[in-house]
């Protein structure tokens, strides 16, 4: 990447003793850094966007509860989970169900129909599974990272510039993820 593709930085610190400033200049990439992507400028919490697409066949009600699910995600992975006091455990089908005031039984059926439809996938990391939303439905951050480009890379494919992808797949070269695709 050139020079030319990147912002250009400029901090300046001063001498508390003899007041001299120096200025120290550098090129960074704003787009791409180590946390991810930038893929939704100006977001500051759980955002869902005017543009996304619904499949024809969820109602209001259906998305009423997606947004709801929006505020289970933990930050950087999409990930949903129950807050514990200062713990936070994977969210269950159970929690889900009482979140989105529905049966257990109800809950599993909208479950499977947002994983039809690539809304949420249910992964295991480390031996541990979790229910993630797809970043296209909502965020919590602004950046997306490897872990939800693996996750969501078909649903992401025709999001995301070529450019992006291929740094994505680049990133992912050698890299054995430890990230399972469960249902």
């Amino acid at each position: 990447m050139s020079y030319a593709d990147k912002a250009k930085k400029t901090e300046r610190y001063t001498d508390q003793n003899t007041g001299e400033t120096y200025s120290r200049t550098s090129f960074v990439d704003m787009m791409f850094n180590d946390k991810g992507f930038l893929f939704r400028k100006g977001m500051n919490s759980v955002k869902s966007w005017g543009d996304t697409i619904y499949p024809k066949d969820f109602t209001i009600t259906d998305r009423g509860r997606i947004d709801v699910l929006r505020d289970l995600i933990i930050k950087d992975n999409q990930f949903l989970v129950r807050r514990c006091g200062n713990f936070m455990r994977p969210a269950t089908v159970e929690y889900i169900a009482e979140k989105i005031q529905l049966s257990e039984r109800r809950c599993k059926e909208f479950i499977s129909k947002l994983k039809e439809h690539g809304i949420l996938k249910e992964v295991c990391i480390g031996g541990i599974t979790y229910f993630s939303l797809n970043p296209i439905y909502g965020m919590k951050d602004k950046r997306l990272n490897l872990t939800v480009f693996i996750i969501f890379q078909d649903e992401l494919n025709m999001y995301l510039k070529p450019w992006v992808i291929k740094r994505f797949l680049d990133e992912m070269e050698g890299i054995a993820p430890n990230i399972k695709i469960v249902r």
